[in-house]
């Protein structure tokens, strides 16, 4: 037990040692480092979901990266129909980078972004009362400020393991995966519903046992959950993403968003084919 012990905590030592050099080494570097490179030949095939994943995962690494966050807010506001986190990214771009020569367009694109937000806004409560209105905004800006604060959240837990790693005091406990906050774009109506996610362990939430019933099994969706990352799970393949939002109408989101809770029907391979 004592050497399983120490194996983790030198593998998690080793680790975080990466993600603390890595982000320093690719500031400036970004397309050297392989997350960046996938989400590029993503972003290239028009995979936007899977390069918005990429991305992502890079910035857990590197979070400083002003590259990075334009790069992303381009997929979010030009791909994925998302203006709210194309706005976080651009924002965040000029305030790693505001002297860059772009900063003045990424403040246009900033804007562009923030006028879609208000008519999406106009669009979708042009019926109802202004009440209502107040209380729907209310809950955007709380979805909005909930995924700042798992950035700024990714940011800290980046600078804390630096800190314990030069103090000698990373212990086994502490968690290096990249948890990915954004793996595929949320329900328009609930595009931050599982944006808090913990970042602090590697606890893993209770998954409901497959259930087999005449070739069709049930899975209960929890955070961090995508169609993709379903489809691996119960196939070893993210290619039949499609057969699971078949098989559950009315249960997916208008842009492949899942909501944690909900109850999914998963076919066997042969029907997803």
């Amino acid at each position: 037990m004592k050497n399983i012990k120490t194996f983790i905590t030198a593998l998690t030592l080793i680790l975080a040692t990466i993600i603390m050099v890595g982000c320093g080494d690719y500031v400036g570097k970004e397309k050297s480092h392989p997350l960046f490179v996938k989400a590029g030949a993503s972003q290239a095939a028009g995979n936007y979901k899977e390069a918005a994943q990429f991305y992502e995962d890079f910035l857990y690494v590197c979070p400083k990266s002003p590259l990075a966050h334009l790069e992303l807010a381009k997929v979010y506001g030009d791909n994925l129909d998302d203006p709210f986190r194309a706005m976080y990214h651009y924002e965040k771009y000029l305030e790693l980078s505001p002297t860059s020569p772009d900063a003045a367009d990424v403040k246009k694109f900033s804007a562009a972004c923030r006028k879609r937000v208000y008519e999406k806004l106009v669009k979708d409560y042009q019926t109802i009362n202004a009440e209502q209105v107040q209380q729907e905004a209310a809950e955007y800006k709380k979805k909005m400020d909930e995924y700042v604060a798992y950035s700024n959240k990714l940011l800290e837990q980046n600078e804390k393991m630096k800190k314990m790693i030069r103090s000698g005091k990373v212990t086994r406990e502490v968690s290096v995966r990249p948890l990915r906050a954004v793996e595929a774009p949320k329900n328009e109506d609930d595009p931050f519903s599982d944006a808090t996610v913990d970042v602090r362990t590697e606890r893993k939430d209770p998954v409901t046992q497959p259930k087999v019933n005449t070739g069709v099994r049930e899975y209960t969706v929890v955070a961090g959950d995508t169609l993709t990352r379903i489809s691996r799970k119960f196939y070893g393949t993210t290619r039949h993403w499609r057969a699971i939002k078949n098989a559950n109408p009315g249960k997916i989101g208008n842009n492949d968003g899942l909501r944690i809770g909900v109850k999914l029907q998963i076919p066997d391979i042969g029907e997803g084919r």
